[in-house]
């Protein structure tokens, strides 16, 4: 595959294959995203040590992840390594037009938007209202106690609440934050940032699904960690407008543009 969503990935392989990530960390170049993670954990080597012993030996090839032992070297389980991917992460320089995310202790490394989600950017951020409300585009957010620094498409704020200097907005400062589904950002859109999201008690989010042709915004947050979630949750097809009682708006969506060739998902 030489790329994706129409752009050329030629320069991300490059990267990728020069790319050093922290020791026990594995790196992986998935549809021209790039995922650096921890190494597995106790369970999930023991897994696979299990399944590779029951295959003929001849035939099974157990790729190890370099500085993580195996169940037979070490007793204990391996125990995630965030911290070494924080520092990491902020010290990490990505291709031009590539955008880089910590999402849970780990890092997603992923092409700007393309022409479609880009439009549905620009159309939300110009369908919300101006004078108390400011709009930073691409923005990281931080969460509490969270190992999570996502960069979501559109970051809405009450004017004057965000940080006088630096890239980072801290999720107490944010009113709704959108992201504009892509080819292959849906389980994180629809998932991972909704968690992280959530718990950060972010009020709003909102998330456009050009693949899907619908909206979704989630209200109420609740919840912490792992089993925070939104409470509310409200679906408007493309076309239709979608309420967003926070700002005191219906979102036109009649100009949102859709994604062809799209396999349909069952998210949210």
């Amino acid at each position: 595959m030489d790329e994706v969503d129409g752009r050329p990935i030629t320069d991300v392989v490059g990267f990728f294959r020069r790319l050093e990530v922290p020791e026990g960390c594995r790196k992986e170049l998935l549809w021209g995203e790039i995922l650096i993670s921890p190494g597995p954990d106790r369970v999930h080597d023991d897994i696979v040590a299990s399944v590779a012993d029951q295959l003929p030996h001849e035939r099974r090839h157990r790729p190890r992840t370099s500085g993580v032992p195996s169940p037979r070297e070490g007793s204990e389980p391996q125990p995630p390594v965030p911290q070494p991917l924080v520092a990491f992460f902020k010290g990490l320089e990505v291709p031009e037009g590539y955008k880089a995310e910590l999402l849970r202790g780990e890092i997603v490394l992923s092409a700007g938007p393309g022409v479609v989600p880009h439009r549905g950017v620009r159309r939300g951020e110009d369908r919300t209202p101006e004078g108390c409300w400011e709009h930073l585009r691409f923005e990281d957010a931080g969460t509490p106690e969270e190992a999570s620094e996502p960069q979501p498409d559109l970051v809405v704020l009450e004017r004057g609440a965000g940080p006088a200097s630096g890239r980072l907005v801290p999720s107490e400062a944010v009113m709704m934050l959108v992201e504009v589904v892509s080819r292959t950002s849906v389980d994180r859109d629809h998932r991972v940032k909704r968690n992280i999201y959530a718990a950060g008690r972010v009020p709003a989010y909102l998330i456009i699904d050009p693949a899907m042709a619908r909206c979704v915004l989630l209200t109420e947050p609740t919840g912490t960690g792992d089993n925070a979630d939104y409470a509310v949750q409200r679906t408007a097809r493309f076309g239709a407008p979608m309420p967003l009682g926070l700002l005191g708006v219906q979102l036109d969506t009649t100009a949102f543009q859709t994604l062809s060739d799209v396999r349909p998902h069952s998210r949210p």
